[in-house]
């Protein structure tokens, strides 16, 4: 054997060590595959989709945002090393610049967030 083909064995063999360890998500609803949520980190949030939405709601309309004017929200979460968070995106039913604006809610602290479009 090469050292190329030796190369690739081991990288190989190390990416499916990484997988086989990954760990295991359940039956958690952010895994479904019908859901909105992209989970960018294999964790575990504190927050269930639809508390994120729900916090993310009340602050739009806190903010003086009319939802009806709103598509059904995108949503996902994110772990780093600074926070774990969810990302709720709305874009406004009629596409013009600005029209559109996101809510970011702390996982821990459920402390919302706003961030108007521009």
């Amino acid at each position: 054997m090469n050292r190329l083909q030796l190369l690739l064995l081991t990288i190989v063999s190390a990416g499916w060590a990484g997988c086989a360890a990954a760990p295991d998500l359940g039956t958690h609803p952010a895994t479904h595959p019908t859901s909105r949520v992209h989970i960018i980190y294999d964790g575990r949030p504190n927050l269930t989709e639809a508390e994120a939405i729900r916090i993310a709601e009340q602050a739009a309309i806190k903010g003086g945002y009319n939802l009806h004017h709103y598509a059904t929200p995108k949503v996902r979460y994110s772990h780093t090393d600074e926070h774990d968070a969810w990302f709720i995106d709305y874009d406004g039913e009629v596409p013009r610049p600005g029209n559109h604006f996101s809510v970011r809610v702390h996982d821990k602290t459920r402390q919302a967030q706003l961030f108007r479009g521009r």
